[in-house]
């Protein structure tokens, strides 16, 4: 169980770490003609928004599976049990079930190219320049993704 905590604190303190990455400043050079540089900025922030969400998503997958087991293994196994009571060496077989669920949706999760990759993120910038941004990123662009940093500090 000491062991299980330990981890659980060592998960929560890298996602704070990772919350205090400062987010890449785009060179105005580095903008495709025919965009607005608003409308581009807006692009990336929904975009990595997108991924940071996956990220959450990710991650509470995972810490909801590792809970699962810590409470399955910690079940007593009934005596004479059959099924999902109790494994081959006397520990219960749920906790083996909860993982492979677990280790399945994470993998999953993980692998499956995302429609919120840096590529993808590429493409519907230089979409934007064309004055053809795609169907699902128009259908998420919201009027916060438009504010920047310099525009949050002038309404203070």
């Amino acid at each position: 169980m000491r062991s299980q905590i330990i981890l659980l604190v060592l998960v929560l303190c890298s996602l704070a770490a990772k919350a205090q990455d400062t987010l890449a400043v785009v060179p105005m050079a580095s903008l495709p003609a025919g965009a607005a540089p608003d409308s581009v900025a807006a692009v990336r922030q929904l975009f990595a928004a997108k991924r940071k969400t996956r990220q959450y998503v990710v991650g509470g997958t995972a810490l909801a599976g590792v809970t699962g087991m810590v409470v399955a293994l910690n079940q007593p196994a009934p005596p004479h049990s059959v099924g999902f009571g109790a494994g081959i060496d006397g520990r219960p077989i749920m906790a083996t079930l909860i993982g492979v669920a677990t280790g399945a949706i994470v993998g999953i999760e993980l692998f499956v190219p995302s429609i919120w990759s840096s590529k993808r993120e590429e493409q519907a910038v230089a979409a934007l320049a064309a004055h053809q941004l795609p169907r699902y990123v128009k259908r998420r662009l919201q009027p916060t993704y438009f504010h920047t940093a310099g525009d949050a500090l002038t309404r203070q």
